[in-house]
């Protein structure tokens, strides 16, 4: 058989994968996982919240350096603005001398 010619597949009840389908549920209807499944699951599902976690941490640390920022440029913009308006009060004493 060449690689691109695929098999027919089984349809009856006695196949490998209506039997799988019947074990994997329970009396109660509830599907159970076999023990394997539920250890990459948990696995993959710890490493998303992992991922999750350092995403947050990320984006507090911006958000942070940000505020610190936003925090040094509005005392830089204060100090300017006391200087500006120590100069135009020195201007006008000096033109009220005159």
């Amino acid at each position: 058989m060449s690689r691109h010619q695929l098999r027919p597949r089984q349809t009856s009840d006695h196949s490998p994968s209506a039997l799988e389908d019947k074990d994997s549920e329970s009396a109660d209807g509830t599907d159970d996982e076999t023990p394997g499944d539920g250890y990459y699951a948990a696995k993959a599902s710890k490493k998303r919240g992992k991922k999750r976690q350092e995403r947050e941490a990320q984006r507090q640390a911006s958000e942070s350096a940000r505020e610190l920022r936003r925090t040094k440029q509005d005392h830089y913009d204060e100090i300017r603005r006391k200087k500006d308006e120590e100069s135009e009060a020195r201007e006008r004493m000096l033109e009220e001398e005159a």
